[in-house]
């Protein structure tokens, strides 16, 4: 089973022909694409399919456009796309129901997609760091979601009540960057709220 590589000295293409190319039974536990100066990402469904990958890190780059080659991958639970320059997520994104991590802080992300709320075994969603005006209502369907950042947005106010944070039961760690007067005490009476930042 090939796992984590670290090979310097050749482009960041050729690197994930080699590791695709390279996986008997073309299992690849970690795909490692950070800090590789990439602007794009693709990988045809063809050969998306024929490959299993549980983790791709495609932080640190300079990727304009969220790469929807990453939604073919079958078995796909850790996703990271932070520090790159990504403006919109498409609704192909629903597609990844195995998904259980998701980051994309420091982007330049205003919304969500409504199909967001397919991903309904995700654990972590980091969305710090962006242009997000407005609670992303999409969140209210991750009821297993221990970790949520939406730090350094322009979000003022937390949907409340019944229908809106409480839903979130799982919660652990809340990460809003916002004066602890404009968090309303329902918030703290999650039941399993650790640390609200």
């Amino acid at each position: 089973m090939l796992t984590k590589h670290q090979i310097t000295g050749i482009s960041p293409q050729k690197v994930l022909e080699i590791r695709l190319e390279g996986a008997q039974r073309r299992r690849v536990e970690l795909l490692r694409l950070d800090f590789e100066s990439l602007d794009d990402f693709y990988v045809s469904e063809e050969e998306a399919s024929k490959t299993v990958v549980k983790i791709i890190n495609l932080g640190h780059n300079q990727i304009t456009r969220f790469p929807e080659c990453v939604t073919y991958f079958s078995g796909l639970v850790d996703l990271d796309l932070s520090c790159n320059q990504i403006k919109e997520v498409p609704p192909e994104i629903g597609r990844m129901g195995t998904l259980e991590r998701l980051g994309l802080s420091v982007n330049l992300l205003v919304e969500m997609p409504p199909e967001l709320s397919r991903l309904t075994g995700l654990r972590s969603l980091d969305l710090g760091h962006n242009e997000i005006e407005r609670f992303p209502l999409q969140i209210l369907a991750l009821t297993r979601l221990e970790y949520l950042s939406l730090y350094s947005n322009k979000i003022r106010r937390i949907p409340l009540g019944p229908q809106g944070i409480l839903r979130l039961k799982a919660l652990k760690y809340l990460h809003l960057k916002m004066p602890e007067e404009a968090i309303h005490p329902e918030v703290y009476s999650l039941p399993c709220l650790k640390e609200i930042l």
